[in-house]
């Protein structure tokens, strides 16, 4: 048994197929920022502070400072880190 899928439940279905590809690419883009920020600023602020070296120091304050001036630089275009919006 044929059955017709009507136009409004077809428009819905490809709508939902839009937003979860969306959804992908900007998890990719979410991901990318996470692993940025976990490396450089919540681990390097430990790195930084148990520092056996001061090479070892001046390398992960580097990075931090570096890191969270990109955040200031991205939070002054826009509201959310990865997107202009959420939802």
């Amino acid at each position: 048994m044929d059955r017709e899928i009507p136009w409004h439940d077809m428009q819905r279905l490809l709508d939902c197929s839009a937003r979860l590809m969306n959804a992908e690419r900007l998890q990719a883009g979410a991901d990318a920022i996470n692993q940025r920020i976990y490396r450089n600023v919540n681990n390097g602020v430990d790195r930084a502070g148990f520092a056996g070296s001061q090479k070892a120091y001046e390398e992960a304050a580097e990075a931090l400072f570096e890191t969270l001036d990109w955040l200031e630089g991205r939070l002054k275009r826009s509201r959310y880190l990865g997107y202009e919006s959420v939802g």
